[in-house]
């Protein structure tokens, strides 16, 4: 017997039910199994057990931001016969973060947990502390007190899956008393990049992301590099190299190299880190790597002049080109079409190209960057290397938030008009998602628990900005 989350999915009279649980805490309890070691029957137990019954594709995540701290589990000890249920042996004696599932078809990658937490609890008499297994994500395992245990944890690959758990974290020391207790992990922002064509030189990528809950993001580093098979990533004008650390300038002047005649996905890993010695999960960073395009291209520049960016580029040759769409991005992750020019159709000697964007910096200030859709008569389509330059500042881009701390409404003070505002708790749930058409907005916040929030803006034009926030009492 014990204390279990069961969120899940399953069905009802053909149709599906579901029961998540979000921002949960289970602190402070004891479970003790008292039964003699000879006797059969229910198991000490505590934490999350996720099902899905009857239906023909994973649930999606069901739960996030759970907390499981300063718990006792007692268990029997001796030999114990474990029940099963759907080929999955449960019955086990520990703490649990274990998915049950019956249906159709693999488990998917996304997380059906994310982001659970044990802490500080206290396992006996058990033969293993932790049981884990495929779908659970992003878990830590902290200042675990073990007596007479097998061993810490039991990380199963269950049936139609490819892998045990993701990003399981079992050796950390966590806060346990003082002004750091709240202290949080920071953020690694998992990343895909553009697709870049394959023989096509190094090529800009997407800068590296994330954000501090507790102090200033410093720096990231990279913890595993593209397979020698894919490419090279780059660190300016030499290879980056493997757990060295980055500045957050140095995380903007990454590029990547496929290996000749590589096509697929190349992958690299990251973490972020904080002026609070703080080290975030692991992200993956994705490149996916085309076939080139269809018309050979020998030269393509993007070059400031004045306000304007003049883009200019040359073909070899030509097969069946319609035409190119130019497109425009703030963050080298989501492009936009800002115009077209016509293709030569099929041609051996090739063609010289230009298109002139005017007046960039009235837009946004910063890195622009630019790419080539090349677009054949069939609609097949293929996208050239990313062109990056940078206009001169004439003043900052800003984002203002007052008051803070705040009691009852957050007003924001945005650069540019239009804009997506988005609250997280501290464990990463939204709180609340709105948007404003001008260059202010106002929130509601006068019904949040108090503590500290993240406001996240995502400007229509321009790079995401983000703001951490206090709430007060009423």
């Amino acid at each position: 017997d014990g204390i279990l989350l069961r969120p899940g999915q399953t069905l009802i009279q053909g149709a599906q039910v579901f029961n998540m649980v979000y921002n949960t805490q289970l602190v402070g309890n004891t479970v003790e199994n008292v039964e003699a070691a000879a006797n059969t029957g229910a198991p000490a137990y505590i934490g999350l057990l996720p099902y899905q019954y009857g239906v023909s594709q994973t649930l999606g995540t069901a739960a996030i931001g759970v907390e499981i701290r300063d718990n006792v589990l007692q268990g029997r000890g001796g030999a114990y016969t474990p029940s099963y249920a759907n080929n999955n042996q449960l019955g086990m004696e520990g703490y649990y973060n274990f998915f049950l599932a019956q249906y159709i078809g693999s488990i998917s990658t996304i997380p059906i947990t994310l982001g659970t937490i044990f802490q500080n609890n206290t396992a006996r008499d058990c033969s293993n502390a932790y049981y884990l297994s495929s779908g659970i994500h992003n878990t830590l395992l902290c200042s675990t007190t073990l007596r007479n245990v097998g061993k810490l944890v039991d990380d199963r690959k269950l049936a139609n899956s490819t892998q045990a758990s993701v990003n399981t974290v079992s050796e950390c020391t966590a806060p346990t008393s003082g002004p750091d207790k709240s202290r949080q992990r920071p953020v690694a922002d998992p990343k895909t990049n553009a697709p870049i064509p394959r023989n096509g030189g190094a090529t800009r990528v997407v800068p590296l992301t994330g954000f501090a809950y507790d102090g200033v993001l410093t720096g990231f580093t990279i913890t595993a590099l593209p397979l020698a098979s894919q490419g090279t990533l780059y660190l300016g004008s030499v290879p980056a190299a493997q757990n060295a650390p980055l500045s957050v300038e140095q995380g903007a002047m990454l590029s990547f190299e496929p290996r000749n005649g590589y096509t697929g996905d190349a992958v690299f890993t990251y973490t972020s880190a904080d002026n609070q010695g703080m080290v975030s999960l692991e992200a993956n960073f994705v490149i996916p790597v085309t076939n080139p395009l269809p018309v050979e291209l020998t030269q393509f520049t993007a070059k400031a002049r004045n306000a304007d960016a003049v883009l200019t580029w040359t073909t070899a040759s030509e097969l069946h080109n319609r035409y190119f769409a130019v497109e425009r991005s703030f963050d080298a992750s989501r492009f936009q079409r800002v115009g077209t020019v016509q293709g030569a159709g099929t041609t051996a000697t090739g063609a010289t190209y230009s298109f002139v964007d005017a007046n960039v910096p009235g837009l946004v200030q910063g890195p622009v960057y630019y790419r080539l859709k090349q677009v054949d008569y069939d609609s097949t389509a293929t996208y050239s290397a990313v062109r990056a330059l940078t206009f001169a500042r004439s003043a900052p881009i800003t984002l203002s938030v007052y008051p803070n701390p705040t009691v009852n409404q957050l007003h924001v003070l945005l650069p540019t008009a239009g804009a997506r505002l988005t609250v997280y708790s501290a464990t990463g749930l939204v709180i609340l998602d709105t948007r404003t058409d001008t260059t202010e907005g106002a929130l509601d916040v006068e019904q949040l628990p108090v503590g500290s929030y993240l406001l996240m803006v995502q400007p229509d034009r321009g790079a995401q900005m983000h703001h951490q926030f206090i709430k007060e009492k009423s």
